[in-house]
C-alpha cells in the first residue's frame, strides 16, 4: 500500500494481530492535510462516531 501509516498503542503488550477491516476515506483526509501543509502522527478514538487526527507542530511553530 502506498503511503501506508501504522499507529499503534505503544502501551500494549503481548501479541496482535491485524485482519479487521473498516471501510473509510480517511486516505482522502489525510491527504488534503498533507496537501495543506500537515503531517498526520496520530489518531484519537474514543467511544463516540468523531476520530481526531493529530498532526506535527512544525519545529519553527513550537512554542517554549
Amino acid at each position: 500500500m502506498k503511503n501506508e501509516m501504522t499507529f499503534w498503542d505503544d502501551d500494549f503488550k503481548g501479541k496482535a494481530q491485524g485482519g479487521y477491516f473498516v471501510r473509510n476515506d480517511l486516505h482522502l483526509f489525510f491527504k488534503k492535510l498533507r496537501e495543506s501543509g500537515h503531517n498526520p502522527v496520530g489518531i484519537k478514538v474514543d467511544d463516540s462516531f468523531n476520530l481526531e487526527v493529530i498532526v506535527e507542530v512544525p519545529e519553527d511553530s513550537e512554542k517554549n
